[in-house]
């Protein structure tokens, strides 16, 4: 996502630092908890303006929960401003966000995009690896090993050739290659190795 700061002339702001963390506010039986998401640091795009990632672990209804991210913008000059924005996030229809849980118990939430619509033949196949410190913490985890293996559950479960695994590029964010040979629903399994154990899940891709 990109963020764009204007001042009271209405010319964008570029210096200092952001500072995004999205935050859930849930209601659970009439008490309310909060807790945070998995996201990117902020950088200073080429079209000048912020730029960040943001893993949103559950939808927001509006009744039961809502996210928002709270913003924090430090200037040059170490001014600090505080700011929040409401984000209605919307269910997929298939999941592309999991928790996963290693045998010491220590969480991690994995997602799983391609880089442009899917298609038939290679796409570049991105997912992002971060541990779950506590409710208000996910640091990305940059030293898991990743192996992907696509196959289609309503065609005999046959996989396709010339697969690439990903491997780990920046932050938490691993990069391989899929390759669908035709559309239809494809079953994409994961295997994580974290400190050695092997962690097994899928995600569902349809076109």
């Amino acid at each position: 996502m990109h963020i764009q700061l204007l001042n009271q002339s209405g010319s964008s702001i570029t210096d200092g630092q952001i500072e995004v963390k999205p935050m859930m506010d849930m209601n659970m039986n009439g008490h309310t908890m909060s807790h945070s998401a998995p996201a990117d640091a902020t950088t200073l795009s080429s079209e000048k303006l912020f730029e960040t990632g943001v893993v949103f672990t559950m939808p927001s209804d509006g009744e039961h929960g809502i996210w928002k991210l709270a913003i924090t913008h430090t200037s040059s000059n170490k001014d600090v401003f505080d700011f929040e924005i409401p984000i209605q996030v919307k269910a997929n229809e298939l999941a592309k966000v999991k928790t996963i849980t290693t045998e010491a118990g220590d969480r991690y939430v994995l997602s799983f995009y391609l880089s442009d619509n899917p298609k038939i033949g290679v796409n570049d196949a991105n997912f992002t690896l971060h541990k779950q410190e506590s409710m208000m913490n996910f640091p990305p985890f940059q030293s898991a090993l990743m192996t992907i293996d696509p196959r289609m559950p309503d065609m005999d479960n046959h996989g396709s050739p010339n697969n690439v695994d990903p491997v780990h590029k920046a932050d938490g964010h691993y990069t391989g290659k899929l390759n669908y040979t035709m559309s239809g629903l494809w079953r994409v399994h994961v295997e994580v190795t974290i400190e050695g154990k092997k962690i097994s899940e899928s995600f569902d891709q349809k076109f």
